[in-house]
């Protein structure tokens, strides 16, 4: 049986393919290929997806298979070589087992007489609605883990059995090309009292079975011996605040309901596009959730990316909006005080578990009123976009605070712990401007007996 690589490297170089009508990326994969044979897997549609003028560009090349799963049959391209006659007769086979056009998703190997460090293949990735399904049969199937990804910088493990048993289907072996050799992990499961054993019963494992690195594995093919059909699809989930129509209900929006989206209808978790900070609230936040269809689909790689764009107030010297990826992480600052990133734009990688985005407001550089922008959440299945809303309000109520008087007119002043009495109000015929009063008869200390250095009368 044919077998593939050693180390796989996929860069992805993206630029949006304009005027498409369909959810595709332009790339350029990258493979290191050993010697011999090289099991691999394309995550992108080649510019011409024919094996003849795939396979053209890698130098060494002689051979490529894969298996098709629902035909049950190999199917090849062997690059013509020889006399006229030898010639004549791979042609001909090529055509008898001809090997369709190459696509993400399927495992190839590929048989190369030379090390080719660096074979670089350009294409498009298909992502959103034209993402890859892997549509897994009983028995045997020759796959790679289609991901839709542009590029990918993210460093977050992730665990390739969790990516298979979130599909819903079971499995009972899982095998890699590694140096010439297959890592393998069998789960064989129990078999009926009048049904054939296992031949996978008793067979060791290699462990630890390799973990998936989003880094190098892009393009690693696998076999997986399947045992009930499934579907390996993510499917994107997100939740964030939604309206609440609280008691007594059929009124919304009325006093006594939550209206986030400043709507004249409810919307629930599902339908909510609107991310709202009511006077008073910092943070708010989204989740993200990688889940099948509840019934035949599910599991995969979602790569997702977060990118806060501000519709009101672009001149602020800092994003008044900004993107955390836990609760507690903070914003570095340099000497002088000024943020060193802009923490407009957040990435992730999630399988089973789930992911949350943290927007934090920063009202200082904000007037009152309302201030909008727009959350675009991109991944590789799908994109969906969400309003934010931020509501500012006036500086109304009781403020305490402290201050020290340095100098008064430039002099400095010898007497110190001069507690002042401020009064600050919004100028109501100028918007946006703040006044303050010094009331010396409300102050907690004020010497009578000694001038403030400086005063002027």
């Amino acid at each position: 049986m044919p077998s593939f690589s050693k180390i796989i490297r996929i860069l992805f170089v993206t630029a949006v393919m304009s005027g498409m009508t369909s959810d595709l990326q332009a790339a350029t994969q990258t493979f290191s290929l050993a010697a011999q044979w090289n099991l691999i897997t394309f995550q992108l549609i080649p510019e011409n997806p024919d094996p003849a003028a795939v396979f053209s560009t890698l130098r060494s090349f002689q051979a490529a298979w894969t298996y098709d799963a629902a035909l049950a049959v190999w199917q090849r391209y062997v690059r013509p070589t020889g006399n006229a006659a030898q010639q004549s007769n791979d042609t001909t086979a090529n055509s008898l087992m001809a090997l369709p056009p190459i696509e993400p998703g399927r495992g190839y190997w590929v048989f190369t007489s030379e090390a080719v460090p660096s074979w670089q293949v350009s294409g498009t990735v298909p992502i959103g609605q034209d993402f890859r399904s892997l549509d897994l049969r009983a028995g045997w199937n020759l796959i790679g883990i289609p991901s839709g990804a542009t590029s990918i910088t993210n460093t977050e493990p992730v665990s390739l059995l969790a990516i298979l048993t979130a599909a819903g289907f079971d499995y009972d072996a899982l095998l890699t090309w590694e140096s010439q050799t297959f890592r393998k992990m069998f789960r064989p499961q129990p078999v009926g009292p009048n049904e054939p054993p296992n031949p996978l019963e008793g067979l060791p494992p290699d462990l630890p079975f390799p973990a998936f690195d989003l880094q190098k594995d892009l393009g690693r093919g696998y076999w997986v011996r399947v045992l009930d059909p499934a579907i390996l699809r993510p499917r994107l989930i997100t939740t964030v605040r939604p309206d609440i129509d609280a008691e007594p209900l059929e009124n919304f929006p009325s006093k006594e309901d939550f209206n986030v989206s400043g709507g004249l209808h409810a919307k629930n978790v599902q339908e909510q596009d609107v991310l709202r900070f009511f006077p008073g609230e910092d943070v708010q936040t989204l989740g993200l959730a990688n889940l099948g269809d509840g019934s035949s689909s599910g599991g995969g790689i979602l790569i997702w990316e977060a990118v806060w764009t501000p519709a009101t107030d672009l001149a602020t010297p800092e994003p008044w909006i900004r993107l955390f990826a836990s609760p507690d992480q903070r914003e570095h600052r340099d000497l002088e005080g000024k943020l060193l990133a802009s923490h407009t734009n957040l990435t992730g990688v999630t399988t089973l578990e789930n992911d949350t985005v943290y927007l934090r407001l920063d009202r200082k550089n904000l007037g009152r009123g309302t201030h909008e922008g727009t959350l675009a959440l991109r991944t590789s299945v799908g994109d969906k976009a969400y309003r934010v809303v931020a509501e500012v309000p006036g500086l109304e109520g009781d403020f305490k605070g402290h201050a020290v008087v340095q100098s008064v007119n430039g002099r400095r002043n010898p007497v110190p712990d001069i507690d002042l009495h401020v009064s600050f109000y919004e100028d109501n015929k100028v918007p946006g401007l703040l006044r303050g009063l010094i009331d010396s008869s409300q102050a907690l200390l004020w010497p009578v007996d000694v001038s403030l250095v400086g005063y002027r009368g």
